[in-house]
């Protein structure tokens, strides 16, 4: 279990962007601040999963994506995943290894995906410096029949020797990045999705 915990204040919202409502929220026993981001996206929730959860794609929106993989799939919507990128000179590349989960929440049509960093055997040598995810927290809620409202919350340390407060100043702008891609890649690649490869719609989720 991680050490770190969200305090009890609420998410202070810190700025607006491409659509993107950023917040941002302390963390106990951590000078690294966690951050959240709110907005829709063109495409029903089974579509977003799909693109989340498929590794071919993940080049196409995910910032400096060098390459990665399943490594293990221990049931239909649980996963290991690891995946490296490629950073700017002279800084260190990173990695990830983190464990993922998909389920339903009990309003029966949102769909939660929770990951953080683990160990694994099969596991690759890091690249660099790996990075330590205390937790990656999508919620995925249809709006209509193409669109769905994304939060995403996040809370890492990318490891190495990166001051603290570069750290935050860069990831203000994370989820709005991640967002903006990952939006352009569903209006250019969304309708291409086979529904046959799609995870069950959110209501249709139960235990695994």
């Amino acid at each position: 279990m991680s050490p770190y915990r969200l305090t009890g204040a609420d998410w202070k919202k810190i700025r607006e962007a491409d659509g993107v409502e950023v917040f941002a929220k302390s963390v106990d026993n951590s000078g690294l601040i966690a951050f959240k981001g709110v907005t829709i996206l063109p495409g029903s929730v089974p579509v977003i999963l799909s693109v989340l959860r498929n590794e071919a794609g993940w080049h196409e929106w995910i910032e400096m994506y060098d390459f990665g993989r399943i490594l293990e799939r221990k049931k239909k919507f649980h996963a290991i995943i690891y995946q490296a990128f490629d950073m700017p000179p002279l800084i260190s590349d990173r990695d990830l290894v983190m464990e993922s989960k998909v389920s339903a929440l009990p309003d029966g049509r949102s769909v939660e995906v929770k990951s953080h960093s683990v160990e694994h055997p099969d596991a690759p040598k890091t690249v660099g410096v790996r990075i330590n995810l205390t937790f990656s927290n999508w919620v995925l809620t249809p709006v209509s029949d193409n669109e769905s409202r994304a939060i995403l919350e996040v809370h890492s340390n990318p490891g190495g020797y990166i001051p603290q407060w570069l750290t935050n100043y860069v990831q203000r702008s994370y989820v709005t990045d991640l967002f903006s891609r990952l939006r352009d890649y569903l209006k250019r690649k969304g309708q291409d999705i086979v529904a046959s490869d799609l995870p069950a719609p959110a209501a249709a989720l139960g235990p695994e």
